[in-house]
This record gives C-alpha cells, structure tokens and sequence, in this order.
C-alpha cells in the first residue's frame, strides 16, 4: 500500500492519543523511520500495512476489525485535510452516485500513485429502499476499513447516518454490503435515485428529425460501437476499425461483443441487463488477442527513433484498452459503447499509433494536461523526500538540543542552566546567606598508597554517586569534587530561608552512607570528616573551554577548616550555621569543646535517625544506573545491579512523598553516645601510653651492658 494510508493511521493514532503512542507503536512494529514519516507517494509492502494495523490494536488494547473500521473512517477526513475533498464532493448529489463514481476517483489518482491496485464498487438498490454495494479487492482483509469509509463519507459529505451489514460473500467473490439509510437529517437526499430528466414537450424525439448521419458519427465519436441484446456488434467507430482483424470486419454481422472485448472493471458477468442496471458506472474494457491487433512497440519505436537504450530492448506487443461509459438505445434494444484508448503516457500512445488527432477533444485535452502535470508530481515527490529529510534532521536536532540542556542542568544549577538554554551572559552574583559543606575521607593518602588506583576510582564511585543521589534529594549543588573532598552549597543560585537545615540534613546522610561502604583497604567502614559553615559569598560562571559554576569568599574557607578540624563520622558546624539552624528540636547540637578557632563550634546529631536504606541508599554498584565511570575489569562489586531509586527535590520540610516501605525510627541515646566516645578516647589513650612504655622498655633491654672493672 501507499504511504498515505499509513500517514493517516499516524494522525488517526495522534489525534486519538499522542505522538509517543505513535512511537510506541513504530518501536514495537520495528518500524525505524528516523523521526521521519512515511512517503505518501512511496509504495510499501501490504506486510508493512498489517503489522502496523496489528500494532496499533494491541498497543491500543482495541480489537483489530475496529480498529479497520476507525481507520477507515478517519481516511475519509484525511484525505479532506489533504485537498481531496472537491474530488470528493464533485462525485455525486446522494449517496448512490458517490459510490458509483469511486472508481473515477482512482481513475484520477492512478498517475499521481503509481502502481495502484484500484478496488472496484458497484452499487445498486434493492426493492426494500436500501443499497447493496459490491465490492472486488486483490487485498483481502480490509472489510471493516471499506464499513468505516462509507459510514464516514455518508456523514461528512452527505449529512446521512447509514448502517453498513456485511453480507455473504457472493458468487463472483464480491463482498457484499447492505447500507440502510438512518438519516440525521431529514431532507437528507442521499439515498434517492437518479432522477430522469424532464424533457420540454417542444423538444423532438423523432428519428426523422436526427441532423446527422452514421458516418458523421463514426467520426466523430472514433472509438465507439453499438451492440445488440444478442451482443452483435452493429455499428464501429472509424478509428477502432484500425485495430481489428481486417478478416473478421468481412464477416458483417457475425461480430460479437465477446470476440473483441473483455469487462475489466466493473467486475460483472457478460449480460445486457447487467450493463443497463451499471451504466452510470464507468467500464474498462481489454481487447482480445485473436480479433483485435496488437501494436508492435519494438518497430514503432524504432521508426520515432527513442535513444538507442531504449529502443534495443525487447518490448512486447501492446493490447489496445478502452475506457468509456454504456449508454442504453431502447428504442433499438441496443447499447452504445463511447470511450477512448486508455493511455498511461504519450510514449503509450506512440505505441498505440495514435495522435492527438485521433482522439475526442475531452480526451486529448486530459491526456496532454495530465503529461504535463507528471512534471509537477515528480517535483512534488521530491519536496516530500526533501520535507521528510528536514523531519529526519529536525529529530536529530532536538535531540541533540536535549542532550545539551540535559548536559547543562548536570553542570549548573536549575536556574542558571535555563538562563545558558537562551544564550543569556550570567554575570557573578553576591549571595549574603548561604552554607556550604565540605567532607573529606580520613585516611585517605595513606589508603591510596596500599591500593591500586582502580580500586580507589571505584570506591570514590560508589561513594559518590551515593552522596549525587543525596544532592539531589535534598535541593543542595554540589559544587566541585577535589579527590575525595566532596564540596556542597545551598542558597545559590536561588537564595532559601532553610539552606542551613538543608546542607546539616545531607551531612547526616552522608555518615549515615559511609556506614554501608566497606574499605577495601582494612575491611571496615570509611570514615569521613563534615565541616560546615554558613555565610554569604560570590558565585558565578568561570572558565570557557570548560565552564563551571564556582563559589567564592571566606564562607568557603571557612568551610574547608571547618572540615579540617571535625572529628571522625561527625558533622561540624560553626557558630554561624547553629544561628540558621530553623528545626531546633530536630538536631541534638554539642558544643565542640576541641576548636581550633576563634568562635564555638558545634557537633550536630539528629534525635531520631530517619534514613531508609531502601530509598536513601542505593546498592554499592561500580557499573550502576546513573554513573558515568565504566570499570575496564569485573569487579565482585557490581556483579548485581540495582534500580536507582528516584530521587525528587525536596520542599522546605523536605518532604515530598510518603515512603514506599515505612521503617521504625532508631532512637538515639546521645548521653550514651558520648560516654562511649569518651570510653572509646580513654581507652586509646591507655593503649598509646602502654604501647610507649613497651617501647621503652625493649630499648633499655636492648642496650649494651657496661663493664665493670675492679
């Protein structure tokens, strides 16, 4: 089939739906156009058309007769959009008459699509008022799209309701419809007859009074006959005479219609009653090999001198073909045939050893127009193909254009990142509230020495990817990662009143994390130090090549000290930061007796640990979703991936969502806590001083031993 029914499910499958149901049903089809569209000019395989069809029904989750049905119903409004639509409704004043004239419709359209295999529709009434259509297909299948076409066409062009019953198959292969009429509007002619014209009574109908003669016209219809009942052939055109068997012309009155000519369209038996009750139907007629001469198109090419390509090829003999209309002659119980040689192509009439000339007027004048528009659906074809390739091109684009803003928000901050989307300048901007973290992983250069270095890009992986998914979890940036100091603001570029309890909550995580990450050095958990401090700060776009959103002023140094002087698994903060703190009944903050500085400093705990390691952690993956590092050998690591879990912003109470699995809150004893700490620092105190006076103590036992001399 041509591309344009499968357009058209597009736009049915669209204005239904929406564009990514059409991609759903191009990707389960295994359909890759690209992000193009199918040519509607282009002819395709049938097999495409039905595995579309059958797509479209199971992802539509519709049965596939109504599926047909719906297509065929809105082919008809397509075909409209496309410009179709005077065709359409210059085909007939009812119902009747337009489905008799489909066939001149793809009379038009067979120079437009080449190649078309042209269904046949014939219609009549019965004696119950309704209609009974036949209709004759190569394809087999497409019943429900033909029962969709007309309930459509009747109410769109003709205001008419019908209902369309599929009847038994007939005996010629025709399916057969029933079409009742339910009109929606009650002067709605849609189903009555051809009228017969009323004819002035001053007007004769007297054979005496016929101005002219047989020869007259024989010559001026060229390509006509007149048959009998009996199918004797009575009467022939001029230039018809040309092409039938000279020995059979001297048998006058033995011709018989059967001897020349075969009904190609419409599809009916060789009876005269048949013919009368379709003569409002246009007929194809092929003449037969035995009476009627074939062309030799090697010699008359040869004789107009085509390029030598051409005319070295074998052709075979062409058949003259005649495409006209019955008209009955009751008064003679006969039938006039009038028509022309139907031609493709003035190549064809030059086969034919035809001219202009030897046409009717209305027929050379279709022909020479139609040669001359082939032009024009040539260059149309192209403008499609060109159109298409522009589509094709226009998806890459946007694509690309997503990867960039995609690329853009991983880089920079929301707001930053849709001001670069419309090629804006970002100048630097000066925050007065802000807070920023920094962490560092203790050991850290004494762990690197006892690894190999791919054994340290995996372990910063998983932890990283952990504390990106806490970042985004949130509503902190994370600025920058140096080695293994991990560097988070909040407050820019979008100022907030909770920056403080926002950066505090993800340093809590962030311990909370480092707790399921073991060590590959020494097989225990890493530990980290958090500093945090709050204050205000530059922040701007720096670099060209590769640009970065940076922070700047002593808020940042500040920071980094107070990472510095932390202690191992605690969030440090400043004297500023606890002042910001807006949730004071939600941390258990200790003043940090230990301070390097000028100014308090604190420890900060939660009172109730909140963290779910099935939403807030996910698996320690090297290869896991979301990260970019790629590790060139396997690893026991990532031997099984896990979801990443979707990690959304936060709003000021941080709480977007309930939980998937709700857990118990941990309670946490903090005068416990501290008493351990304290036992734990003794202890390593008590094991330092012992591990000393070892020390000593094998040194004096070691010395060498003075000699006394008496």
């Amino acid at each position: 089939m041509f591309g344009i029914i499968h357009n058209c499910i597009e736009d049915f499958v669209i204005r239904l739906f929406d564009e990514s149901k059409w991609l759903e049903i191009l990707q389960q089809a295994d359909l890759n156009l690209n992000g193009g569209s199918f040519l509607t000019y282009n002819s395709y395989d049938d097999r495409i058309t039905l595995k579309l069809l059958s797509t479209t029904s199971a992802v539509l989750k519709l049965d596939f007769e109504t599926v047909l049905d719906a297509v065929g119903s809105h082919f008809i409004k397509y075909i409209c959009k496309l410009g179709y639509d005077k065709i359409l409704f210059s085909l007939g004043n009812n119902l009747h008459d337009f489905l008799a004239n489909i066939d001149f419709v793809h009379l038009h359209l067979n120079h437009v699509f080449i190649g078309m295999q042209n269904p046949s529709f014939r219609i009549t009434h019965s004696e119950e008022g309704t209609m009974r259509l036949f209709y004759h297909s190569d394809r087999k299948g497409l019943d429900s799209f033909v029962k969709g076409l007309i309930t459509a066409a009747s109410q769109l062009i003709f205001r008419t309701e019908v209902i369309v019953n599929r009847l038994p198959m007939g005996k010629d292969g025709a399916i057969q419809y029933e079409i009742i009429n339910k009109s929606i509007d009650l002067n709605s002619e849609a189903f009555e007859k051809i009228k017969t014209p009323i004819v002035s009574s001053y007007l004769s109908t007297s054979l005496s009074h016929l101005l002219f003669s047989v020869e007259t016209l024989c010559e001026s219809l060229p390509f006509h006959f007149v048959f009998k009942r009996n199918f004797r052939i009575v009467q022939i055109g001029n230039k018809l005479k040309r092409f039938i068997n000279q020995d059979l012309l001297q048998f006058n009155g033995k011709i018989v219609f059967s001897d020349l000519f075969i009904i190609s369209r419409p599809i009916i038996d060789l009876d005269f009653e048949m013919i009368l009750n379709f003569s409002n139907h246009l007929f194809n007629l092929t003449g037969r090999d035995k009476y009627v001469r074939q062309i030799d198109r090697q010699k008359r090419r040869n004789s107009y001198r085509l390029n030598s390509t051409t005319s070295s090829q074998t052709l075979e003999p062409i058949k003259l073909k005649l495409r006209g209309q019955m008209i009955s002659l009751p008064v003679y119980d006969s039938i006039l045939f009038v028509g022309y040689p139907e031609i493709d192509h003035l190549e064809q009439m030059l086969d034919l050893d035809l001219t202009i000339d030897d046409l009717t007027e209305n027929a050379a004048r279709f022909y020479v127009t139609r040669a001359l528009s082939e032009d024009d659906h040539e260059i149309i074809k192209k403008i499609e193909i060109a159109v298409n390739h522009l589509k094709i091109i226009k998806k890459k684009l946007r694509l690309e254009i997503d990867k960039n803003h995609r690329i853009l928000n991983e880089i920079f901050p929301t707001k930053i990142a849709r001001i670069l989307y419309e090629n804006i300048k970002v100048d630097a901007e000066y925050f007065e509230h802000v807070t920023c973290l920094f962490s560092d992983v203790v050991n850290f250069t004494a762990m690197c020495s006892s690894l190999q270095p791919i054994e340290i890009i995996r372990l910063l992986n998983k932890l990283y990817i952990q504390f990106d998914n806490q970042t985004n979890y949130y509503g902190t940036f994370k600025v920058c990662t140096i080695g293994d100091a991990y560097v988070v603001i909040s407050g820019v570029p979008e100022p907030i009143s909770d920056h403080a309890d926002r950066v505090v909550e993800m340093g809590l995580a962030m311990v909370h994390v480092t707790r399921t990450i073991i060590s590959p050095s020494d097989g225990k958990n890493i530990e980290m130090r958090i500093g945090i401090h709050s204050g205000p700060c530059m922040a701007g776009i720096v670099g060209l090549s590769m640009p970065r959103y940076s922070v700047f002023g002593s808020t940042i140094t500040l920071a980094n000290r107070m990472e510095f002087a932390g202690q191992f698994g605690m969030v440090h903060i400043s004297e500023a930061t606890k002042r910001y703190l807006q949730k004071d009944k939600y941390y258990f903050v200790e003043a940090n007796v230990q301070h390097l500085f000028g100014f308090p400093t604190y420890i900060v705990t939660k009172l109730y640990e909140e963290y779910h390691e099935d939403y807030l952690v996910v698996a320690n993956n090297l290869n896991m979703s979301g990260s970019l590092f790629k590790s060139p050998t396997q690893s026991p690591e990532h031997q099984s991936r896990s979801k990443k879990p979707t990690m959304n912003l936060r709003d000021q109470g941080y709480k977007t969502k309930e939980l998937n699995r709700p857990t118990k809150p941990i309670r946490f004893d903090f005068s416990r806590e501290l008493h351990n700490r304290k036992q734990n620092q003794s202890q390593e105190q008590q094991s330092k001083m012992k591990a000393k006076n070892e020390e000593k103590k094998k040194k004096s036992n070691n010395a060498i031993p003075l000699i006394q001399i008496n």
